[in-house]
């Protein structure tokens, strides 16, 4: 069925994915599902990237980049 569906060229491969996952749940084949959900998941919820933080000129962050404002609390 998939197959048949992807070679008619009317959908993206995400859409058979999916399908395929429809299905598989409303033949109560779970397992099938979860697989279908796992191969449909990085297209629809991308992983974030690791970001690498650097001061100016690419030194290393050791200063507040805003001053910091000391307050002091009087206690009654």
């Amino acid at each position: 069925m998939a197959n048949d569906i992807l070679k008619s060229g009317k959908v993206t491969p995400l859409e058979v994915i999916l399908e395929v996952m429809y299905e598989c749940r409303r033949k109560k084949d779970m397992a099938g599902a979860l697989d279908a959900a796992k191969a449909a998941a990085p297209y629809i919820h991308p992983r974030l990237q690791a970001v690498e933080m650097s001061g100016r000129d690419g030194k290393d962050l050791t200063a507040p980049a805003a001053p910091v404002i000391h307050l002091t609390i009087k206690q009654a």
